[in-house]
């Protein structure tokens, strides 16, 4: 193949009839996390508290169902509880280990024909490919332009992102080009050495901080909204919040430093946005990013971008539109863009 990741390898023994079956071994967070989707928000504080204070849940009054679901989401955050607390006195430890076995018993009992399944939309074997092209119509400057896009290995922020349990990103040597309609000309976009973004949903049971880090060539814009194509590492954290299950908010405080006209330039970059996962296979994502140089012009200026994207049920091609528009002071200058994306 083009570029094999461990996930294409797992896909092609699935397409093969090499599998006979498979079992999921996840780690506790993960589990708590999908567990949680299952259960009502005032049976996870209940369940919380019982934990956190050593004694077993209360789920007498659920159905068989929801009272399955409930102990082994408290199984599955007392063991992370343990995980995680570095310094636990022999008492706290015993009484850990007490009520694990409660939990375990009670489950035994009552619940021996009861198991977990994974929803296919988690599954990797139902997963979008790990390698796209992209192609898309363009506007810059009053000038008409095609971007062709490849990106190697992973995925994008605006690619469908439902089996996963938060909003990411991960790209490794991504490169666009443009193409002037009315000329020879062709020109770098960007190159992406290495870029990852994960938009964790803050949880009660769990934490989850979003961050951020990119590496690459990408422009610039200066005071006067000229760009120009810099070297640059820049690296963000920040927290996001889940509202139901279709709509995250997210905030992140970024620093980075580029390197122009042969010196290093720092600037911060605080970023604010909203991601709503729509019916029909759509995605909508809005952001504010705000960059504020520390040298140099000592410049700030705004983009903001948006971005409507539609999957197709295939899983192999999606179409987005795409508007950024950059201020500085008086200035402004937009983009816009429809592309459609390949998945191989």
């Amino acid at each position: 193949g083009f570029w094999l990741t461990p996930k294409d390898v797992v896909k092609r023994a699935a397409q093969s009839n090499l599998i006979e079956n498979s079992r999921l071994i996840s780690p506790n967070r993960w589990l708590i996390r999908a567990l949680s989707e299952q259960v009502r928000f005032d049976q996870r504080e209940m369940i919380q508290q019982d934990v956190d204070a050593l004694r077993p849940p209360s789920v007498s009054q659920l159905d068989l169902n929801q009272a399955f679901l409930s102990l082994q989401l408290a199984k599955a955050y007392l063991a992370y509880q343990v995980e995680t607390t570095k310094h636990q006195d022999k008492k706290h430890s015993v009484q850990s280990l007490e009520l694990k076995q409660t939990i375990a018993q009670e489950l035994q009992d009552k619940f021996a024909n009861h198991s977990l399944q994974v929803l296919d939309v988690k599954n990797p074997i139902e997963s979008t490919q790990d390698s796209q092209m992209t192609l898309g119509l363009g506007r810059r400057d009053d000038q008409l332009y095609l971007r062709m896009g490849l990106t190697p290995a992973s995925h994008q922020l605006d690619d469908d992102n439902r089996q996963y349990f938060s909003e990411t990103e991960l790209l490794l040597f991504d490169v666009s080009v443009l193409k002037h309609l009315h000329s020879k000309q062709l020109l770098l976009d960007q190159f992406t050495v290495y870029s990852a973004k994960s938009l964790i949903p803050y949880d009660a049971m769990s934490g989850g901080i979003s961050g951020a880090i990119r590496i690459g060539i990408a422009p610039h814009y200066d005071a006067q909204l000229k760009s120009r194509k810099t070297a640059f590492v820049e690296g963000a954290l920040g927290i996001t919040h889940r509202a139901g299950s279709d709509l995250d908010s997210f905030a992140l405080l970024g620093l980075g430093i580029r390197w122009q006209a042969g010196r290093a330039q720092f600037y911060v970059q605080p970023e604010l946005g909203l991601i709503l996962r729509e019916v029909f296979d759509m995605k909508s994502r809005l952001s504010i990013v705000m960059k504020s140089d520390f040298s140099g012009e000592r410049s700030t200026n705004f983009h903001y971008r948006f971005v409507q994207s539609k999957y197709f049920k295939s899983k192999d091609f999606s179409v987005h539109l795409s508007i950024d528009r950059f201020t500085s002071g008086q200035k402004s200058k937009s983009h816009y863009e429809l592309s459609l994306k390949k998945m191989f």
